[in-house]
């Protein structure tokens, strides 16, 4: 029971921060950038399967907190974990150092996808053309401040969850030990 709390207290967390700082520091992007790196990095650190467990309440409270009820975020973001646990096993990079910036890479370029269907969706509904214009071509510069910026926390979270998650081992382990 303490690992579950210990898993909500975590996803409480990482919304709090994109709430809080992602979309504020970066407020032309529309996809939860730092929510979908989250996303890869639970997808590096636990199989696809084990994932779930966390990318989908992580998505799903972000939907409901941030527009009041589930949108198409939670879909992309599972489908996003997906497919980023297909890569890493099709081409066995190993998770440090060039192998971790190409896997923040791979988490922005998600990240730019899902604006580019935001945009989409956004020139479907109002058959604006400027507004989905708006929505997705933004000056080029504001692409690579994010994305230099978004290294070190990708690299940060990586670790962070890393830790967490052998600590969570750790806890499930001792429970065991004492059945004994």
């Amino acid at each position: 029971m303490k690992v579950f709390f210990f898993r909500i207290a975590l996803l409480f967390l990482f919304i709090l921060f994109q709430l809080s700082f992602f979309d504020i520091l970066f407020p032309w992007f529309r996809a939860p950038l730092f929510l979908l790196g989250a996303v890869v990095v639970f997808t590096l650190i636990r199989s696809f399967p084990r994932t779930l467990s966390m990318t989908l309440p992580l998505t799903l409270l972000f939907d409901a907190i941030s527009l009041g009820a589930v949108g198409w975020f939670s879909l992309y973001a599972l489908l996003f974990a997906y497919g980023t646990s297909f890569l890493s096993r099709r081409l066995l990079i190993e998770h440090r150092g060039v192998g971790l910036v190409l896997y923040a890479l791979v988490a922005f370029g998600g990240a730019l996808l899902y604006q580019a269907l935001f945009s989409l969706v956004i020139y479907q509904e109002t058959a604006s053309p400027q507004m989905a214009r708006s929505a997705f071509l933004l000056p080029y510069e504001n692409y690579w401040v994010s994305l230099l910026f978004f290294f070190p926390i990708f690299i940060t979270t990586y670790f962070i969850v890393k830790r967490f998650e052998g600590y969570l081992e750790r806890i499930e382990q001792r429970r065991f030990l004492n059945v004994r």
